[in-house]
């Protein structure tokens, strides 16, 4: 049995949860970005104080990319635990896990995978995934353009773009030039598939770690 509390104050709306062995049971959620810092701590240890006879085995938050000022406040609070509780820390890629969630939503299986990020203008945080989810391009920023499609085009020719960065690309008129099939599916990103998420990096960090390799995810 394992029990990991789960951070994440990405975007939006912040979540933090306790779940054993990748179910939720205990969830508070903030939906006032500007109130993240407020709000985690105390949800922290409202969590908390209700396992009386129970300890987590690990801390798990989302890093990024995504609000800067959100990732700070997530990715301290978790540390800040692991290092005073000896737990260890788990990290997830937030661009991989909305593909994770897009390959669960998809019906077009040969599709490859570009999450995006909003990251104001018209930039994005943004990679590419295979259909089964191959990292093909690393998370980093993009601007969307005709340059940016020409060299996803390198790669694909069906690509799924999901996530609150994807709506930007209807607004460049002249992509829709280009022969290939673009399609936009919306993704929001559940608690559950997160702790599920979490759940299996913790074990695949323990199997390594009894190998006596450290793995940081």
């Amino acid at each position: 049995m394992s029990l990991i509390l789960n951070i994440d104050t990405s975007e939006q709306i912040a979540t933090v949860s306790i779940a054993e062995n990748g179910l939720i049971f205990a969830l508070q959620k903030n939906e006032t970005q500007n109130k993240h810092a407020a709000f985690l701590h105390t949800a922290i240890k409202s969590l908390l104080d209700n396992l009386p006879n129970q300890k987590i085995n690990a801390v798990a938050v989302v890093a990024g990319p995504g609000s800067y000022t959100g990732l700070r406040v997530g990715m301290s609070a978790a540390k800040g635990l692991c290092y005073a509780l000896n737990l260890p820390l788990i990290t997830i890629n937030s661009l991989a896990m909305i593909g994770h969630a897009a390959v669960k939503h998809s019906t077009e299986k040969d599709a490859y995978l570009c999450p995006m990020i909003d990251a104001r203008r018209m930039e994005v945080f943004t990679a590419l995934y295979s259909p089964s989810l191959k990292e093909i391009i690393a998370p980093k920023a993009e601007i969307i353009n005709e340059g940016f499609l020409n060299y996803i085009m390198n790669f694909a020719n069906k690509v799924f773009f999901m996530g609150t960065g994807a709506i930007k690309i209807p607004t460049q008129q002249n992509i829709f030039r280009h022969q290939w099939q673009c399609f936009h599916i919306q993704i929001f990103m559940s608690a559950n598939l997160l702790a599920w998420l979490y759940q299996s990096h913790f074990i695949l960090r323990i199997s390594t770690e009894n190998k006596g390799t450290y793995f940081l995810f």
